[in-house]
């Protein structure tokens, strides 16, 4: 009977389960499988409870696991038949013996090799296991591109209850390339965030972050940054997105700071 249902009708019966039962149903057999796989983007996620991008060394007396995959262990052959169109635009980037270095993430740090992932994850409330994610700092070659593709598209099927940017954050232009015209948008689903702080001392790369917040982020609520005013347009922009945040917060010093905010949003728009 379930065969014969409408194909919307299927997917509002799956939203109805939670990723845990998801899991479960996707063992039954190879229909369930293929089916909650193709719908991942509109079924429940998985929920993590933290996610970090920051310098190993932050994590070196934390008990963890270490992932850091090798191309060795990675099926090119079933990733090329799933993704023809990504993997002719990785073909073109490289055509030529073109020589490109893509940094994963920004500020790049002068493309410094010592940059990971943390993903926290909480079993019954209780315990907390730490996964290192050590993907390429710096593609530079198709291979590399694959992975990273893969382990991003895997980060936006999860949902996080704290996400930490302090350091850094993806590179927007790579996301661009990886999911600009994909069914599952590349936007990272976050209860809290904690915003970097650090980039204030660089305007260009508080505009990155803020273009990043645009695209990429969904969340509870967006945190203040320095110098509003500076960014009016593109705060406008988010502010404008009411359905990525529940709540909006920005913090001035001064009184004169926010006339100078809105006296900006008046003239860019008005």
């Amino acid at each position: 009977m379930f065969y014969s249902l409408p194909m919307e009708t299927k997917i509002d019966i799956f939203k109805c389960l939670n990723y845990e039962q998801l899991s479960l149903i996707k063992q039954t057999n190879l229909y369930f499988r293929d089916f909650i796989n193709n719908f991942e983007g509109k079924l429940a996620r998985e929920e993590l409870f933290k996610f970090t991008i920051a310098f190993s060394n932050n994590f070196e007396k934390i008990p963890h696991k270490y992932v850091r995959p090798e191309a060795g262990n990675f099926d090119f052959a079933l990733f090329d038949e799933q993704h023809k169109e990504l993997n002719k635009q990785i073909d073109e980037m490289w055509s030529n013996g073109q020589q490109k270095r893509i940094p994963l993430y920004l500020p790049d740090h002068g493309l410094l090799d010592n940059i990971v992932i943390s993903l926290s994850i909480v079993y019954n409330n209780i315990e907390e296991v730490n996964i290192i994610l050590d993907l390429p700092t710096v593609i530079t070659n198709k291979k590399q591109m694959k992975i990273v593709y893969h382990y991003l598209n895997r980060l936006f099927n999860c949902s996080f209850v704290f996400a930490d940017f302090d350091q850094f954050i993806f590179n927007p232009e790579l996301i661009k390339l990886f999911f600009e015209n994909a069914e599952i948008p590349g936007k990272f689903y976050v209860i809290n965030w904690i915003p970097k702080y650090n980039w204030r001392l660089k305007p260009t790369d508080t505009d990155s972050l803020l273009k990043f917040i645009l695209d990429h982020l969904v969340s509870e609520t967006f945190k203040h940054v320095n110098n509003p005013e500076v960014y009016a347009i593109i705060l406008f922009e988010i502010i404008m997105r009411g359905d990525k945040f529940r709540g909006f917060e920005l913090i001035w010093d001064k009184l004169s700071e926010l006339v100078n905010f809105y006296s900006c949003l008046y003239v860019s728009f008005f």
